[in-house]
């Protein structure tokens, strides 16, 4: 009997077949199993004991969660936002302040911390060597900062509304299925302007799993899950890319 699959147009005039299995994980488990490999949560679960991090356009604040969720606990950390609006977790942050680091100096000193992460800050602001500027001026010589943000490919990805005609419910997938999108810079030159703020380059990729994207997209389209989905479209496509790079002295 041969298996199920969905066709997921790749946006470059090829399509990915994704078999429809059995996921082997619970729904936790396989979200767990998404972050547990992504290199967001890596990063975060991996800075030094005792570390001041900055979450620069911290959304709803959700990154402080994790410092409980998962291993190792990082209740170590101390940890501060900024955001444009205060985020149902900033109670969780030692310090926040509503701001845009890109258009106006923020209150802490120089020097201040010692990593920071910036997850799809960077494709909305105008003027990103302002906010790399700012970044380099608050980190502490040697401090990494991980820097997230939609591959350029992504503008060519299929729009949400035509996955939703395929029966898949997701959020985000092709760059412009987000208004609020204003740049979709290519990998390389934003580690060219990393470069020229003051930073070396420690590790860059695309975010992909080969493994868990059909998992993730085979739970999102047997419960009509958007979270799931999204995960696994985002995994087959390549929707993120990312850097980590390393506050040096001028």
């Amino acid at each position: 009997m041969q298996q199920a699959a969905l066709r997921i147009p790749s946006g470059y005039g090829t399509s990915f077949e994704v078999p429809l299995v059995e996921p082997l994980s619970s729904r936790d488990a396989l979200i767990a199993d998404y972050w547990a490999a992504h290199p967001r949560y890596c990063f975060f679960k991996s800075v030094k004991r005792d570390a001041a991090l900055l979450d620069i356009g911290a959304g709803s604040g959700g990154l402080a969660v994790w410092k409980e969720w998962g291993s190792p606990v990082r209740d170590d950390l101390r940890m501060y936002a900024i955001d444009l609006f205060e985020g149902e977790y900033f109670d969780r942050y030692a310090d926040f302040e509503l701001i845009d680091p890109a258009a106006k100096r923020t209150k802490f000193d120089d020097a201040t911390f010692d990593a920071a992460v910036l997850s799809h800050v960077i494709e909305h602001v105008g003027d990103q060597r302002a906010l790399l500027g700012e970044l380099r001026r608050v980190l502490k010589p040697g401090a990494k900062a991980y820097i997230e943000w939609p591959h350029p490919a992504s503008t060519r990805f299929p729009r949400a509304s035509m996955l939703a005609g395929l029966g898949l419910k997701t959020s985000t997938i092709n760059f412009f299925d987000d208004g609020t999108h204003l740049s979709a810079l290519q990998p390389e030159e934003t580690k060219a302007r990393l470069i020229d703020s003051g930073f070396d380059i420690v590790a860059s990729g695309m975010i992909a799993n080969d493994f868990l994207a059909p998992q993730l997209i085979s739970y999102g389209y047997k419960y009509f899950d958007e979270e799931t989905t999204t995960y696994g479209v985002w995994l087959l496509l390549g929707f993120s890319t990312y850097i980590i790079a390393q506050r040096r002295d001028l």
